[in-house]
């Protein structure tokens, strides 16, 4: 039984499914972030906030959009196989954008959690919520690419992918992690991860794994801490005890930060890329392990 559910869980893997227009694109990230009171707060360097500050002069541009719909054949056929035995949910594209021309490119992936009769009515309530979530963090992507199109034309340049992947599907917690990458010249990096937890329907932050009057963050902080300075020795670039530009330096995690769980409880924290390290080390994920903070979780997640 196990191996014909790794059977299904790989066929639903599997399914097809000039410098200044990178602050539009960031600015709508962090938009689509606070409108789902899941924002996590950014360092950035002064030219990007000279972006964000500019204004844009339109100019008019017809945009070639592609919407796909994840209903070929093999979709369809790998949805009906996977059974609905609690643990597994269906996660399938909900809509893709696309769009190529001139010097402009995008692929957007929207994610959408698909709901059973069977199911309970807070569950399904908290999946279309997500979805709902989810459906607006993209949407603000989309938009700010097709701003800049419509600013720059023929001047500008840029290429948006933004993708989807389920980091946990258990019995208690769903996890989705969305990605994009931004390309003007040099490129940014970002990830937004939501948590659903299936008894309680409610969408799930850093936060809301552990005990309000706990000093988690901190505990946490120290630990990625110690991390950060011990790769710095190695020849890292962990962006902590700088003799320069100190307001930049990593000191502690918000209480939304991006994170995900292993499958043996390590909290595992991802970071955007220039958030805490330079940039050609991407987006670092650092693990704590649970021993570390276990003292601090709510007992539910214990």
């Amino acid at each position: 039984m196990n191996k014909k559910i790794e059977n299904l869980k790989r066929q639903y893997e599997e399914i097809p499914v000039p410098e200044e227009l990178k602050g539009r694109i960031e600015e709508a990230i962090r938009q689509g972030k606070e409108d789902a009171k899941m924002d996590t707060k950014m360092k950035r360097n002064s030219w990007q906030l000279v972006c964000r500050k500019g204004g844009l002069v339109a100019a008019a541009a017809m945009l070639s959009i592609v919407v796909l719909s994840n209903s070929s054949a093999k979709t369809a056929q790998a949805l009906e196989n996977i059974p609905v035995i609690g643990a597994i949910s269906r996660v399938v594209t909900f809509r893709t954008f696309e769009d190529k021309r001139g010097d402009y490119e995008a692929k957007i992936e929207t994610p959408r959690v698909e709901s059973e009769a069977e199911e309970k009515k807070h569950l399904i309530q908290g999946k279309d919520g997500l979805n709902q979530t989810m459906e607006a963090y993209t949407e603000q992507i989309k938009k700010a690419y097709e701003e800049d199109m419509e600013a720059f034309g023929e001047l500008g340049k840029e290429a948006v992918n933004t993708s989807y992947q389920v980091l946990a599907d258990n019995e208690r917690l769903l996890s989705i992690r969305i990605d994009t990458t931004i390309a003007v010249g040099s490129s940014d990096s970002y990830t937004k991860i939501y948590h659903l937890d299936k008894i309680t329907g409610n969408q799930m932050a850093l936060k809301d794994f552990f005990k309000a009057d706990s000093e988690y963050l901190q505990v946490i902080s120290d630990a990625l801490l110690e991390q950060m300075r011990k790769a710095n020795a190695e020849g890292e670039d962990y962006l902590v005890d700088s003799e320069t530009a100190k307001e930049f330096d990593f000191t502690t995690l918000e209480p939304e930060q991006n994170c995900y769980w292993t499958e043996d409880g390590a909290l595992v924290i991802v970071f955007d890329k220039y958030q805490v390290a330079a940039g050609y080390m991407g987006m670092p994920e650092l693990t704590v392990e649970r021993a570390v903070f276990e003292d601090c979780l709510k007992a539910e997640w214990r």
